[in-house]
């Protein structure tokens, strides 16, 4: 199971989700404050709570449980590939999710407000990438037992 490369690829997915659901993502800067964008709230330069999301987060919690639960279902490749499916519709909502999330929150401040991105923004897409790499080569395992199949 951890030798497999796909592994390697969905860890990865949740590696990079849990990093994601915890950080910083965009920060507003105003002439005398500025605001934190995480993923399940927003928090002032004073520590003060503005404002909590959970639909973000919720998703986000899926696609890592599923991607831990791809992991050990090893034994049955074509429910992997149809779970890593399933996971890359789940990254691709929570990343739809954030972003319009952030542009209602940016249209708040009005035009003068623009968010400042940080680098954890990249992880969703790095995540839907090796969720796709996983998913490529879960199916070259399974052509490769069905060709062996065929030799016997």
């Amino acid at each position: 199971m951890i030798q497999r490369i796909q592994t390697v690829f969905f860890a990865l997915v949740v590696i990079f989700q849990l990093i994601f659901a915890f950080g910083t993502l965009a920060y507003f800067m105003q002439s005398n404050d500025s605001d934190a964008y995480s993923l399940y709230k927003v928090v002032n330069g004073k520590g003060e709570v503005l404002r909590s999301q959970i639909l973000g987060g919720i998703v986000n919690g899926l696609s890592i449980l599923l991607s831990a639960i791809i992991i050990f279902m090893y034994k049955n490749r074509p429910l992997q590939v149809k779970l890593g499916q399933l996971n890359l519709l789940l990254l691709a909502a929570v990343i739809t999710i954030v972003f319009l999330d952030l542009d209602k929150y940016a249209k708040t401040f009005g035009e003068n407000v623009e968010p400042s991105y940080t680098l954890l923004m990249v992880l969703p897409i790095l995540s839907l990438i090796a969720n796709y790499l996983g998913i490529r080569f879960v199916k070259k395992d399974e052509a490769l037992v069905r060709a062996a199949d065929r030799l016997r």
